[in-house]
């Protein structure tokens, strides 16, 4: 099993139309986005290319790939507006595996080893 992780640079049509599947998948809606009712629940959410270009400027965003094939996206940024309360050197952190094969095995785990000191996966 190979899990390489690869920083994104550039929004592509591609990357988009995989980030929009996993985005409305309703198994991953609880888990990705808050739901403060079935309207929100239901409600479709489509990413442009444009917005994934602005996301990418904000985020340092790498895609999760699985023996080549995408699976999956991590994302964080330091010290993010949107939080209330605002501490220095505060983090967020997204993990999103979008393909049910994907699931696990652990790539989560690899995800955050970087932020725990002992980065031993490869990334770009």
């Amino acid at each position: 099993m190979n899990i390489e992780f690869i920083k994104l640079t550039e929004a592509t049509s591609s990357h988009v139309e995989k980030l929009n599947v996993w985005e409305n998948d309703p198994t991953l809606i609880p888990l990705t986005r808050p739901n403060q009712n079935k309207e929100e629940f239901e409600h479709k959410r489509i990413i442009t290319q444009d917005e994934l270009a602005q996301r990418i400027e904000h985020h340092h965003v790498y895609l999760i790939y699985l023996d080549d094939k995408l699976i999956g996206e991590m994302n964080y940024m330091v010290d993010p507006d949107h939080l209330y309360k605002k501490e220095s050197g505060t983090a967020w952190i997204g993990i999103t595996i979008g393909e049910k094969e994907g699931r696990g095995k652990g790539v989560g785990d690899m995800a955050m080893r970087p932020f725990r000191g002992t980065d031993q996966t490869s990334r770009t």
